[in-house]
């Protein structure tokens, strides 16, 4: 039983260094990646009307646009 605790402090710990070194960039690419869903979360929202809706959506259109050429991948 104490082996188990054992383990699961040290599974515990290791994920905690891994958070903490996180680069700079990697830190500001996982920002922007959340910064986008959010932008589609509101795009989606059954409260925007329509014109609304189509704005939001270029702007996270545009978001994604800049992350890709940023980062070279898709968020």
């Amino acid at each position: 039983m104490r082996t188990v605790f054992i383990m699961i402090g040290a599974v515990i710990f290791i994920l905690i260094i891994a958070g903490l070194n996180q680069s700079p960039e990697d830190k500001e690419k996982a920002n922007n990646r959340d910064a986008i869903s959010l932008c589609w979360e509101n795009q989606a929202k059954k409260s925007n009307t329509p014109e609304e809706a189509r704005f939001i959506a270029g702007a996270c259109e545009m978001m994604e646009e800049n992350f890709i050429k940023k980062y070279g991948v898709k968020p």
